[in-house]
């Protein structure tokens, strides 16, 4: 049952991404409330939860979006790894870590995402990678961060996950 729970709320990340985040375009760039779920489950349970989320829902956009199955498998996995790993050594409870996370979470997906592409198109510019890692979506992916983190909708991603950890002390804030 608790599997159950916490492939429900993937799918639900999953469907908002697709579905209600589109609406919220804003010069070509959306936010990537996949990327944030993944990072805000690093930041809170260990680097293995963080990949194995990250790794269903990469799966999940590489069916529904692209073209080659697995590249986004390996990058959201990636950066639950890195999240999960950086967290054990830094705070992750208040606003300020959040946003930390969100920014640099953004900068390495989006360096990650312009190295694997251009590997297998060899067809992407510096300048285009380097557009791509300073873009608009950093800010807009802090700015979702902050949304989400004052609508307190990470105690549901917390209560999914800790149950699956085998956690039976929650702390509701």
């Amino acid at each position: 049952m608790k599997i159950i729970k916490n492939i429900l709320l993937l799918l639900v990340v999953f469907v908002l991404q697709v579905s209600i985040i589109p609406i919220f375009e804003f010069r070509d760039t959306l936010p990537n409330l996949i990327l944030i779920i993944v990072i805000i489950i690093g930041m809170n349970f260990n680097k293995y939860t963080a990949a194995l989320n990250g790794a269903i829902l990469g799966l999940l956009v590489d069916i529904y979006f692209s073209s080659a199955l697995g590249l986004n498998v390996l990058v959201y996995m990636s950066i639950g790894l890195i999240s999960g790993t950086v967290s054990e050594y830094l705070i992750t409870d208040n606003l300020l870590s959040l946003i930390l996370y969100i920014i640099v979470g953004t900068i390495i997906y989006n360096i990650f995402s312009s190295f694997i592409i251009s590997i297998f198109i060899n067809a992407l510019s510096l300048h285009f990678i380097i557009g791509k890692i300073f873009s608009l979506e950093v800010v807009i992916n802090a700015l979702l961060g902050v949304i989400l983190f004052f609508l307190r909708l990470r105690n549901p991603i917390y209560n999914s996950i800790y149950e699956i950890e085998g956690f039976d002390d929650i702390d509701e804030e």
